[in-house]
């Protein structure tokens, strides 16, 4: 049923479009900026240049090269040497390849000046200990801090009990167990005959207090007032606004008259009232008691 006073709730759904049509779609200036940053920029499409070969770039040395010659490996050298130019070799000369030099290698000292040779390394022969004296900077110094201070367990601690040979530190009381015999001197006797700590009754500190200088603390009990009377009891005015309406008659003591009937106030009026007469029926019309009615006749 449409209603047009009904508003329709909001219904939900999954979308039937795909993520690049989705991606399309401007929001805002922030979300563009940051969603779709770099997605319609070219990507690693340029040509890398190998860095091997022939460099095309001026600042990059391009690297030595090297390949097979194309002459014939071991010519006969213990020959006539008149063979060397003999024309049945089409005018070439017998010289020695690729194969018969030995070349120098790239790794190591090398002996053409033409040829910077490459710095050694090799693992060092120094112990680790040797290798840790060694100064560097102040920064790396730093690293060492206290690796030749003594350590905790070097220090012979004083202990802190007992007699401290430090003047700087103060001796705690000590106290032993006496070695003289008991009861050896006459006050001790006398002593011994006095009452003790638990001869004396000690007053409670709870209830009535019989010594003056002790203040006797206040007590509470429950009452036995009854309710009613309590009630009566008057503290101040504010206190007399909570029984507010209490002896007053409730609104079930006044009886309140109705609203339908007679009203016996003046200033309401009395709504009109109907009944049934009683006055007996018929009793002007007694001559028609003698004329037939509806139902007396026949009809042909």
């Amino acid at each position: 049923m449409h209603v047009s006073h009904r508003r329709t709730a909001p219904s939900q759904g999954f979308g039937s479009s795909d993520r690049g049509t989705r991606s399309k779609v401007h929001i805002t200036e922030e979300h563009a900026k940051y969603a779709n940053h770099g997605f319609h920029s070219p990507g690693p499409v340029y040509p890398a240049k190998s860095s091997l070969a022939k460099q095309e770039v001026s600042n990059k040395p391009s690297a030595p090269g090297y390949s097979f010659s194309g002459d014939t490996r071991f010519p006969s050298y213990e020959a006539d040497k008149t063979t060397i130019a003999n024309p049945t070799n089409n005018g070439k000369f017998l010289v020695p390849g690729s194969g018969t030099y030995e070349p120098a290698l790239a790794l190591g000292k090398q002996a053409d000046s033409n040829k910077p040779t490459l710095p050694d390394f090799s693992f060092g022969t120094a112990s680790r200990d040797a290798e840790s004296r060694k100064f560097i900077s102040q920064e790396h110094a730093k690293t060492d801090y206290a690796r030749v201070s003594p350590g905790p367990t070097v220090c012979n601690m004083k202990s802190s009990m007992g007699v401290q040979t430090a003047s700087t530190k103060e001796s705690a009381p000590q106290w032993v167990m006496g070695s003289d015999q008991r009861f050896r001197y006459d006050y001790v006797e006398r002593g011994a005959k006095c009452p003790g700590a638990g001869q004396y009754e000690a007053k409670p500190a709870l209830g009535n207090q019989v010594l003056s200088k002790k203040k006797t603390g206040p007590s509470y009990s429950f009452g036995s007032c009854e309710r009613d009377q309590q009630k009566k009891v008057y503290i101040s005015r504010d206190h007399q606004k909570d029984s507010h309406g209490q002896m007053s008659p409730g609104p079930a003591t006044v009886g309140l008259p109705g609203s339908c009937g007679r009203q016996p106030s003046s200033k309401k009026p009395t709504s009109s009232s109907w009944g049934f007469g009683t006055a007996k029926r018929f009793v002007y019309n007694t001559h028609t008691k003698a004329h037939p009615g509806p139902g007396s006749y026949e009809y042909q």
